[in-house]
């Protein structure tokens, strides 16, 4: 993952919310994550990556467009994929670069929710995030909680679009409407 200019992931269906919200939090690092949602758009991003993308392709059991079409795409194009299916499931024609299983006893014919499929995704998500994150950790601390600037940590309240700043003595009085009650803002400055 370190290696990779970008992260894709392929999913589908129920699994494509984890894949967001992979994205939002590797985004927030530093990290470009893509999560094409289409059919097309899944096409188009395997075929137009390569040896410095890093494929994440989520299934349960390689339904669809995730069991042939992409994991050809992505060897042909040589771009690194790491599998997280079943324990069941592989690639046809060759091995992932690397595979993380789920749990593969739910039924995925005869169930009421995928619960535990669910929450193995989150998870296995989850952790692949914690261990980039480990790799530049005060770097990524740094990204994450920015110390604040100067001009930020000047303090001021907002009252109807006017700026009012803090280290006043004055008091503030509001006229009253209808849905705002009568406001009293103070602040004294030892």
């Amino acid at each position: 993952m370190k290696k990779a200019q970008i992260i894709d992931v392929y999913t589908s269906a129920g699994n494509i919310n984890f894949a967001l919200n992979f994205q939002f939090q590797m985004q927030e690092i530093g990290k470009q994550v893509n999560v094409p949602i289409d059919e097309y758009q899944q096409r188009l991003i395997a075929a137009s990556s390569g040896e410095n993308h890093l494929a994440i392709i989520i299934t349960f059991g390689g339904r669809g467009i995730l069991s042939d079409i992409l994991p050809r795409i992505l060897h042909k194009v040589k771009t690194p994929i790491v599998l997280i299916s079943s324990y069941d499931y592989t690639f046809k024609d060759f091995d992932p670069d690397y595979q993380l299983y789920i749990s593969s006893y739910e039924n995925h014919y005869k169930k009421i929710s995928s619960f535990s499929t669910r929450l193995s995704i989150l998870y296995i998500l989850d952790v692949l995030y914690t261990c980039y994150f480990k790799l530049d950790y005060q770097e990524n601390i740094e990204k994450k909680f920015p110390p604040p600037s100067s001009a930020a940590s000047k303090l001021s309240i907002t009252v109807l679009a006017n700026e009012i700043p803090l280290n006043t003595s004055k008091s503030i009085h509001l006229k009253r409407t209808p849905k705002l009650p009568k406001i009293k803002v103070t602040r004294y400055i030892r």
